[in-house]
């Protein structure tokens, strides 16, 4: 999930870096036909930007010679099994995701995973249905308190 935030971050440009620093990247990612190192070039720019420019040119410069050096590492699977994980993830009916708990797979059928979620929502003692979305509610708050210290210089970023 956070690989995937970053490539979306990066896509949107969220996260900016340099010209020279994204032809890097680019080169990076052509030479291996992927980019398996997104979380990497995404932490190294948020790095960056809290640093002053010598020194997140200078980490810039070690993190791309790190990833072009890097090898991918050999598969641990044969070419059948694969194959066959590739024609699991086209089926419409499974969903395969990583368990909340432990590194490990876990496929079942979306008919499956619905009947769990409605069954976990349905508990009145974990989940209290709300009438509204009170995110706005939530939103205007924070915003109060954010406004408040920035006027008792508590705080010195912008609203």
């Amino acid at each position: 999930m956070e690989r995937e935030m970053g490539e979306k971050h990066l896509r949107q440009g969220i996260v900016r870096p340099s010209t020279k620093t994204a032809r890097s990247w680019v080169e990076f990612r052509g030479e291996c036909g992927q980019d398996p190192h997104t979380e990497y070039i995404v932490a190294c720019e948020t790095a960056c930007a809290k640093l002053p420019w010598q020194e997140a040119k200078s980490l810039r410069a070690e993190v791309t010679g790190m990833l072009k050096s890097a090898k991918v590492p050999k598969s641990n699977i044969t070419k059948e099994e694969r194959l066959a994980m590739n024609e699991l993830k086209k089926s419409k009916d499974l969903l395969i995701m990583g368990a909340d708990k432990g590194r490990c797979t876990v496929v079942q059928t979306t008919t499956e995973y619905e009947n769990k979620v409605h069954a976990m929502l349905s508990d009145e003692r974990t989940y209290e249905k709300l009438k509204k979305d009170p995110t706005q509610i939530y939103k205007r708050k924070l915003l109060e308190n954010l406004k408040r210290l920035k006027e008792e210089k508590r705080s010195t970023r912008a609203i």
